[in-house]
């Protein structure tokens, strides 16, 4: 999820990222695939005739989108809902029982806490929800069958917020935005459990969010953390964490993004849209897309898709993007 809490670390980040790339940016089209009544978008799949389901936040429903453009409500869950991954059974959801508190967001968060006093940087320097705020909307892990119907619903731990999943062999594997743990969901059990917990999936002096995105490739797990501008990789070995977070790229409020075979990470980030090599090299592939948070690829990675979400009840209709890749 994305809030309008950007830390000092995320954008000072977002400076050094796009100095080192104002230089080599391309040029690519945004072409609009649909348009949704609310601007609440968090999270999509592609099944395979080529429909897009998305998460609305806002509305609480996940979308369909046909190959013509037609937007349909697949399901109506009643949570606000994050990330969809669409399985051979139907779907499994990441969501939240409640919503936040959108008047909170106006509200300046406490004074850092590694500030001398009287400072200028003990100063609140962003405005936003507090972790501890958004660990208290009851998580929920929410299965869906092929019509849209809810047939499960596992309730996470209090404190944490689910927001990112992805699978790590028959297992999923849950970011949690809140508590700076990533959770494991295996098949059909009764609750997820502690997979991997370190401070720095934390957002910054008590910010949110913390861990957001999450991808898996091979034996790499790839995590953001959206308050403090950083993207992770976490090796694996036979399902398990092995070995130390290791930081990947610096980048200004990640959210959502996607892996390719080869390792290149694609993901929105203040309204650019960013290509951040193996090495953790950003180049920005375009600068239009305001609002986007979240990123899918498809066509057999040559074509991006965006998501944009608002903030609050009233930020107007939603947007579904593709992009066309450049090869890097």
């Amino acid at each position: 999820m994305r809030t309008a809490c950007t830390s000092i670390l995320a954008a000072s980040c977002a400076a050094l990222c796009m100095a080192s790339v104002a230089s080599n940016a391309v040029a690519a089209e945004l072409r609009t695939l649909a348009t949704t009544p609310i601007n609440g978008l968090e999270g999509l799949d592609v099944a395979q005739d080529g429909s897009l389901y998305i998460t609305d936040a806002i509305a609480h429903v996940i979308h369909k989108v046909d190959t013509t453009g037609r937007v349909s409500d697949f399901s109506n869950v009643g949570a606000a809902v994050q990330v969809i991954l669409l399985t051979s059974s139907g779907a499994i959801v990441t969501a939240q029982e409640r919503d936040p508190d959108f008047s909170a967001m106006t509200r300046p968060l406490p004074p850092r806490s590694d500030a001398a006093p009287g400072a200028p940087s003990a100063a609140p320097a962003a405005r936003g929800f507090t972790a501890e705020a958004m660990g208290k909307l009851g998580p929920e892990l929410i299965l869906l069958d092929k019509s849209g119907k809810v047939v499960r619903t596992i309730r996470g731990p209090d404190g944490a917020f689910f927001n990112g999943i992805a699978r790590i062999g028959k297992n999923f594997l849950i970011a949690d935005s809140a508590s700076g743990t990533i959770w494991l969901y295996a098949g059909n059990a009764d609750q997820v459990v502690a997979w991997f917990k370190n401070d720095a999936l934390l957002g910054p002096n008590g910010r949110f969010p913390g861990a957001n995105g999450i991808k898996v490739l091979k034996d790499t797990v790839y995590v953001s953390n959206t308050a403090a501008g950083m993207l992770f990789k976490l090796k694996t070995a036979k399902g398990k964490p092995v070995g130390e977070l290791e930081e990947f790229a610096h980048v200004a409020s990640p959210d959502d993004f996607d892996v390719t075979k080869d390792g290149y990470v694609y993901l929105p980030s203040e309204g650019k849209v960013l290509r951040i090599s193996p090495s953790g090299e950003p180049t920005v592939l375009a600068a239009n897309c305001k609002g986007c948070d979240s990123a899918l690829l498809t066509d057999h990675e040559r074509s991006l898709l965006l998501l944009t979400h608002g903030f609050g009840p009233d930020a107007g209709p939603g947007h579904v993007y593709s992009m066309p890749l450049p090869r890097p």
